[in-house]
């Protein structure tokens, strides 16, 4: 397969910091922020105001970019009280700008308003009450996308978990027996009950990447008070903090709802003790927020378990592509325990806790 990281840009903070200029009219510190196929840096003025400012990869079509804008456009107008990313603009009017590496290669670039908060890998531990949260804002993001087109939402993607199939042909990736036979599993359940339910589940586009580096949180503000006051919680009011919105947009897709939830509860499983009652909790608040039916409470497990699938393999192929990036890696050792511990539970039994 293309192992796109091998094109990812690798602009320097002072570079960057001329582009946000040049192409924005922002002039600010760039710090540099991890990325998996592209490169990003936080952008501070000096009013202290900060932006995102995102350098595509060499191989990324300009219509998914315009894609992920009209997206967070959408999200903007549909659902005013999403903490989501905004689009900036610059005084042409343009939001996707142009610039070329030392190499000659050309990659687009993006300016988004940042958004402040602390990365749920970051926060521990995990509450219920924050998985809970998790899963009511990935329901609120999918009931703000509902109606949501665009020309480019059908695109091919690794990460789609319809197309999981295409990691048959890297099983060879994995040299220990032991691992090799739980992917191997994962694809024949995925073939034999998953594949025939898909074209029956409700679809749309979704965000389709809700690991806990890319979900926010904040302290819980005063029971009743809109997002971003200031007023003095309650006495006796639990401070503890709840998911406030996703970030990175970059694999969207249009694939099945429960879809979105099976990659929110795979990350939020990663390195509990009882990973299905973590899963069972965001669940929990995606179903307060929009309703599960009984076929996507039927697939989920399988669907979680294929989305881990995927990413050890894409992890595996990425890494020998591009050894020296650790990010690749930030996940894979707990993805791996979670795989292995989830591999005897009985899907009926799952489907009860769902």
């Amino acid at each position: 397969m293309d192992v796109v990281v091998q094109h990812a840009p690798r602009f320097t903070r002072s570079e960057a910091e001329t582009l946000a200029h040049r192409a924005f009219g922002l002039a600010g510190r760039a710090d540099e922020l991890a990325s998996e196929r592209d490169q990003n840096f936080r952008i501070t003025a000096a009013d202290k105001t900060t932006f995102v400012l995102k350098i595509a990869n060499a191989t990324e079509r300009k219509e998914i970019l315009e894609f992920q804008n009209a997206a967070l456009d959408h999200l903007a107008a549909r659902h005013p009280g999403l903490a989501v990313p905004r689009v900036c603009r610059a005084a042409s009017g343009d939001a996707i700008a142009q610039a070329a590496d030392d190499s000659g290669r050309q990659h687009f670039i993006r300016l988004l308003t940042w958004v402040p908060g602390d990365v749920l890998a970051a926060v521990k531990p995990h509450s219920e009450a924050l998985l809970e949260s998790l899963g009511r804002r990935v329901g609120e993001t999918d009931r703000a996308f509902e109606g949501f087109v665009h020309p480019a939402m059908g695109r091919a993607l690794p990460w789609n978990l319809t197309g999981a199939g295409w990691i048959t042909a890297e099983l060879g990736r994995f040299t220990e027996p032991g691992r090799r036979a739980i992917v191997e599993r994962i694809l024949s359940r995925f073939s034999t009950v998953v594949a025939p339910r898909l074209a029956g589940l409700r679809q749309q586009v979704i965000h389709n990447d809700w690991n806990d580096h890319n979900v926010l949180v904040r302290s819980r503000r005063s029971q009743g008070s809109p997002a971003g006051s200031a007023e003095r919680r309650p006495a006796g009011l639990s401070a503890g903090p709840e998911v406030i919105c996703v970030v990175d947009f970059g694999d969207m897709v249009h694939s099945p709802v429960v879809a979105d939830l099976a990659v929110a509860c795979a990350y939020a499983m990663l390195g509990k003790a009882d990973p299905l009652a973590a899963a069972g909790a965001v669940v929990r608040g995606f179903h307060q927020t929009l309703p599960l039916d009984d076929d996507e409470r039927e697939v989920l497990l399988d669907l979680i378990r294929a989305r881990l699938a995927i990413s050890v393999t894409m992890a595996a192929c990425q890494s020998a592509a591009a050894p020296g990036n650790d990010y690749l890696l930030i996940s894979q050792r707990h993805a791996w325990s979670l795989l292995e511990h989830i591999d005897g539970v009985d899907p009926a039994w799952a489907r009860c806790v769902f």
